[in-house]
């Protein structure tokens, strides 16, 4: 195809595929050109333009480019939208058959039963067994957690072990939860398909992991096969099913559980030791009682023994304890010399008061030092608020300042405004006047002439 007028004729376009919408760099707006394969001269375009391109019906004559002739190759005719909505009305796609759009298919039984996997509801067993494993690889996670590779004298590794002590003693209360759950369970929720396969799997794995904690040397091997390389302590909670009665079941651990199993034991002393002084008759007094767990309190001492252990901690407690000395000495001093004097009243409340104080403020005295460099840190930036406060009182008294006069200037405005008023008026009975004046006088003047 080609034009009279220049190489390129535009073609309109009619439809948009939608796999091309959104791919960048492409005009949509403007018609799509093409380029003929060389230039054509006027007769060859006059030529082509009566061939019609539409009905591919040769023309007989040449018609000239400015003649009616050069027109009848366009069709002007277009569907009536009625007939179009009745043509195509009820139509559909036929999706049995995708064509060369490159379409994929899958296999239905196969997503259908992938979906009905995800949806299926978890039996009470099979989220009582869950748990337990969820719990073993919480222990597993604060087992690594205590042995991180960090120093054991820092601050934070300090801080973070009754944490974990308390973690491995709630950790223990909740195992205890779960098994006394599933000694409880009936008979007949454990009849249904996989319920005692499940139960006896927590069974073994509950005598291996005991088996492994009391025995000297770790286990290398268990049904035939090497665990020893193995990095998990935790049931997989999958079977996998080779045959089809046949179902094996995967059970991962290492020797390092045996630590862990310590640890939890270590949490559980306190209550073992008033069971044990409950069995053989001892009773010991409420006030006696530590109100904190065994396994806290020795994580306290131990920080506190840590403490001491510091010679700069220890220099820092001997001047300390010299000043305390020194003030005890000068009050046994005073007291001494001050014994005939007879104490009132209001000085013996008052001294009453300030003991009360002071033992509400002795749990605070490891605080008070911080408290103290906190606020030496912040004196810089509460003389720069004080400096801004300064400023800013300034400028209220500036901006005062500044009102005043603006009230004033806002008075001998209208002071002035009266003023010009007051002027007009005089002026304009002055002009009144002066043409009354001028009217006389002319009157006058025409009254001699």
């Amino acid at each position: 195809m080609s034009s009279s007028q220049s190489q390129f004729q535009p073609y309109a376009r009619q439809h948009h595929d939608d796999k091309f919408r959104n791919l960048p760099d492409i005009d949509r707006e403007s018609p799509d050109t093409y380029e003929t394969p060389d230039s054509l001269d006027a007769h060859e375009s006059h030529a082509a333009l009566g061939y019609d391109t539409v009905a591919d019906t040769p023309a007989n004559t040449t018609p000239d480019a400015h003649s009616a002739a050069a027109e009848e190759g366009i069709i002007h005719s277009r569907l009536p939208l009625a007939d179009a909505k009745s043509r195509f009305h009820g139509a559909g796609v036929d999706a049995s058959n995708p064509g060369p759009s490159g379409l994929r298919t899958y296999d239905k039984s196969k997503y259908d039963a992938l979906l009905r996997a995800r949806t299926a509801t978890e039996t009470p067993l099979q989220r009582l067994a869950r748990l337990k494993a969820e719990a073993l690889e919480l222990e597993e996670q604060l087992q690594a957690g205590v042995h991180s590779p960090s120093s054991p004298d820092s601050p934070s590794a300090a801080a973070a072990a009754p944490k974990y002590a308390d973690a491995f003693a709630q950790l223990s209360a909740l195992t205890k939860s779960l098994d006394h759950i599933t000694a409880t369970v009936p008979a007949s929720a454990t009849s249904a398909e996989g319920g005692v396969t499940a139960t006896r799997l927590l069974d073994h794995i509950k005598a291996f992991r005991d088996s492994a904690a009391s025995s000297p040397a770790p286990y290398r091997q268990f049904s035939g096969t090497d665990y020893s390389t193995l990095s998990t302590a935790t049931p997989t909670g999958a079977a996998t099913t080779h045959a089809a009665d046949t179902i094996t079941y995967e059970v991962y651990y290492t020797p390092d559980s045996a630590t862990l199993i310590r640890s939890t034991k270590l949490s559980d002393l306190d209550t073992r030791l008033a069971t044990l002084e409950k069995l053989l008759g001892h009773h010991v007094e409420p006030d006696l009682v530590p109100s904190e767990p065994l396994v806290g309190m020795l994580a306290r001492i131990d920080r506190q023994l840590q403490y001491l252990a510091n010679p700069r901690n220890l220099d820092a407690l001997t001047r300390q304890l010299r000043s305390v000395n020194d003030q005890l000495a000068a009050a046994a001093r005073h007291s001494q010399g001050s014994a005939m004097d007879v104490i009132d009243g209001d000085l013996a409340a008052k001294l009453t008061h300030l003991y009360a104080l002071v033992n509400k403020l002795d749990p605070l005295l490891p605080v008070i030092p911080r408290v103290l460099e906190r606020l030496q840190s912040l004196q810089s930036l509460h003389a720069e608020a004080a400096q801004i406060t300064g400023a800013v009182r300034k400028t209220v008294v500036d901006v005062a300042r500044t009102e005043r006069t603006v009230r004033d200037v806002a008075d001998s405005v209208r002071q002035l405004e009266a003023s010009v008023r007051e002027n007009a008026e005089v002026t304009a009975k002055n002009v009144e006047a002066l043409e009354r004046r001028i009217k006389e006088v002319a009157a006058r003047v025409e009254k001699f002439v």
